[in-house]
């Protein structure tokens, strides 16, 4: 048997692997070629300049509005209703009737008491002159003057009954609804309707945190009553609770609203707007410009790309710290410089070291941002 020369063996592998190799590397660079034949893949969206203004952080709280004047109308004694002087929804002057029980018992009795009054007013006269002339005795003068004190007080308290039978308008208001009519008999404690002052002052009331709370009397708030975030109108810090409430480690404040408009009426929920004292200087952008993923928000800058890229941008991924939002727009605390070019209305198509260009624009989305302190 004929052995081959091991040698030979390796040197013939050697070659075909070289062949096999050089056949690929040719395969390979074809494909390099053919793929370089191709535009390199971009994206196309709208960018913003990044611009800093002076900005005054704001704290939000949950606030209600107080009637400047507000009262229950609660009868006070039994009796029937013989009048009644207003009707739902009206607007009653101030000392205008508004509810008369009969009391046509309690005139009577008050009428028996004036009569008493008289007879022991006489009676204790006469005591008195012969008390004087030595005629009577101290302990004469004394029941005389005792029954003419409790005629008086029995007096009193008709009169003060009579008084409670007839309920009148403490001041200027609108009054509420009501559902008491003439003949009906109302009971002592019977809520009748509420009163509302007719003034154009409300009061907005919320609750600060003890660790937070930076309100001073004569401080302007801003307060939000609609839908509309929009709709803020201006008020006037003018009280603040005396003590901390033990349960909720927070403090009572109130703030005068002047003018505001009908639509706003007493028990509306709203927002307090709080301002701090110092002013930071932070950058606005468009709320499309900011993405989120488990790290965090973060906006795409754009830096300029080569010339031969056809004077586009290469997007690079940049964190950022967050501040509130406004009119579709946010404010970044942290994380960009002036100057800078951004992504905003396409940006989720991005990605790292991307190719991007810049499109023309969409009118809906405004160039320019009013910021809330200016």
């Amino acid at each position: 048997m004929r052995y081959r020369n091991p040698l030979v063996v390796l040197i013939a592998c050697g070659l075909v692997t070289v062949a096999l190799g050089l056949f690929k590397f040719k395969q390979i660079q074809s494909a390099i070629a053919y793929a370089e034949s191709f535009p390199e893949p971009s994206e196309t969206v709208e960018t913003r300049e990044v611009q800093f203004k002076l900005w005054k952080e704001e704290r939000a709280y949950k606030a209600e509005i107080v009637a400047a004047k507000e009262v229950d109308l609660v009868t006070e004694v039994d009796g029937r209703a013989i009048l009644v002087g207003f009707s739902s929804g009206d607007i009653v002057q101030e000392g205008q009737i508004l509810l008369r029980l009969d009391a046509s018992e309690q005139i009577s009795n008050r009428d028996a008491l004036n009569a008493r009054l008289q007879l022991a007013t006489l009676q204790y006269d006469r005591v008195k002159r012969l008390f004087d002339n030595g005629v009577a005795s101290k302990e004469e003068v004394d029941l005389a003057q005792t029954l003419l004190t409790s005629i008086r007080a029995s007096l009193d308290a008709s009169d003060a009954i009579i008084a409670k039978k007839t309920i009148s308008a403490p001041f200027n208001a609108r009054a509420g609804l009501h559902n008491v009519n003439v003949g009906e008999y109302v009971k002592a404690g019977t809520y009748i309707s509420k009163l509302v002052g007719t003034g154009t002052t409300l009061y907005v009331d919320f609750a600060v945190p003890q660790t937070k709370d930076e309100t001073l009397i004569g401080d302007e708030i801003r307060v939000n009553c609609g839908a509309a975030s929009e709709n803020y109108l201006s008020a006037l810090i003018i009280a603040k609770d005396t003590s901390i409430n033990r349960l909720s480690r927070s403090i009572r404040v109130r703030a005068a609203l002047t003018g505001a408009p009908k639509k706003i009426v007493p028990g509306s929920v709203c927002k307090a707007l709080v301002s701090l004292e110092r002013e930071t200087l932070v950058s606005h952008v468009p709320s499309s410009s900011i993405l989120f993923d488990p790290l965090g928000p973060y906006v795409f800058v754009l830096k300029a790309a080569s010339s031969g890229d056809d004077a586009g941008f290469r997007a690079s991924k940049r964190r950022v710290v967050l501040g509130p939002s406004y009119r579709g727009e946010r404010i970044i605390k942290e994380g960009v410089d002036r100057g800078e070019k951004i992504a905003s209305v396409g940006a989720f198509k991005l990605r790292e070291g991307i190719l991007v260009y810049q499109s023309i624009g969409d009118p809906r989305y405004p160039k320019t941002f009013r910021s809330d302190n200016e």
